[in-house]
């Protein structure tokens, strides 16, 4: 009896590996998107607001850095870093959706 739908060999392996990349290419990019959003509507210079990631940490636990102005520190981070908490209930939140694990690193 042979099934249908079911894949094997190497090749099979390795295009299912890649198919598996490309997705968490995709959240990364989503997950930067909307962060690089809120970040820039925060601040007075949104053209120095950059978003970078980590690599997955042991824990695939994702790093993302949120760098901004030096004069924007302090608008992104809010009063008693009350933003910076915002901004990072926000990714988990959106990271949830994905199954994936996010921090939110503000330099």
């Amino acid at each position: 009896i042979r099934r249908v739908g079911v894949k094997r060999g190497k090749a099979q392996s390795n295009e299912a590996g890649h198919l598996i990349y490309k997705r968490i290419l995709e959240r990364n990019t989503k997950m930067k998107d909307l962060l690089t959003i809120i970040a820039k509507g925060l601040v007075e210079n949104p053209d120095a607001v950059e978003v970078t990631a980590d690599a997955p940490n042991e824990e695939d636990v994702v790093v993302y850095h949120i760098h901004v102005a030096e004069d924007d520190m302090g608008r992104i981070i809010g009063k008693q870093g009350r933003i910076a908490k915002a901004i990072r209930t926000i990714a988990r939140s959106a990271a949830v959706r994905t199954e994936q694990k996010v921090m939110v690193e503000i330099d």
